[in-house]
């Protein structure tokens, strides 16, 4: 059969392509558990920093208060420095809420408790000196690319088997067969057999085309 070797080869390439989107997704697994401690991080960090600001401006409010009161700020002053307050407070109430919200997706993603503790990583060096260096391993060890390849070598190796599809078929069989029942009409106990037939079909309304 001119379609056998094409399409054993084929599906082995699908095999290899399982594998790299397999370990694609465990890259993207971790890649997920990645941004959601640093988004962890970065919301916790930004509602310290959100609660020094509101610190901040009820110091300033309070003190802009007092300033008027005795006569050295403007009344527009103190409603600037109420709206400050304000302001910074709505900041400290949306940083907490971000802060809730990717705990909890943390939390999902790790099964770990909301408040576990979470602290800056070390630095780690990078494997390249240049981002060609890095652009040039991804293009070869990359598992989505990979894939993508083994999708593509596998696409064309179904083409090639479509078109040798044309081709005959041609089927061999070999039997051997053993008995101890051996008559008068045949003295021998084993029999063989070789059995070889083609099939070529040259028109089948059209269907190896459209396949193609």
């Amino acid at each position: 059969s001119g379609q056998a070797l094409p399409l054993l080869k084929a599906a082995y390439s699908e095999v290899d392509a399982a594998t790299e989107d397999a370990r694609a997704s465990r890259g993207a697994i971790r890649a997920g558990v990645a941004r959601a401690y640093w988004g962890v991080l970065l919301a916790r960090e930004g509602e310290e920093i959100a609660q020094g600001a509101l610190e901040s401006a009820e110091k300033h409010r309070i003190l802009v208060d007092k300033s008027a009161d005795v006569g050295l700020a403007a009344p527009t002053a103190r409603l600037r420095a109420q709206i400050a307050a304000s302001r910074a407070a709505r900041e400290l109430a949306g940083a907490a809420e971000g802060r809730t919200v990717a705990e909890a997706a943390f939390a999902q993603l790790t099964r770990l408790s909301p408040d576990t503790p979470v602290e800056l990583p070390a630095p780690r060096p990078l494997r390249w000196d240049a981002a060609d260096d890095a652009r040039a391993e991804a293009k070869e060890k990359r598992p989505s690319i990979r894939s993508a390849r083994g999708h593509e070598r596998s696409a064309s190796l179904q083409s090639t088997a479509q078109a040798l599809s044309w081709l005959p078929e041609v089927n061999g069989r070999f039997t051997y067969v053993w008995t101890e029942n051996v008559s008068a009409f045949n003295d021998r106990d084993s029999f063989w057999m070789v059995a070889i037939e083609g099939q070529w079909v040259l028109w089948d309304g059209g269907y190896r085309l459209s396949q193609q």
